[in-house]
């Protein structure tokens, strides 16, 4: 499943932050790595490629037409 969503197996103790997204965080740090609690939706819009404004706007068109609101 990691390997589809293109991450990092995590394997042994030594790991790294989240799955390979922080594995940059604590390079120049003294070796101190900051662990990013990452959601699902989160990594599917990292993989996506959609940016936080776009997925903002559509996670709001959603939940209006959900709610029965719509645009109109």
């Amino acid at each position: 499943m990691k390997k589809a969503l293109g991450l990092q197996s995590s394997s042994g103790a030594g790991s790294q932050g989240s799955a390979g997204f922080g594995a940059g965080a604590g390079a120049g740090s003294g070796g101190k790595v900051k662990k990013t609690v990452m959601t699902v939706g989160e990594l599917m819009r990292i993989q996506m490629k959609v940016s936080e404004a776009a997925d903002s706007r559509i996670r709001r068109a959603l939940q209006r037409i959900s709610t029965g609101q719509g645009i109109a």
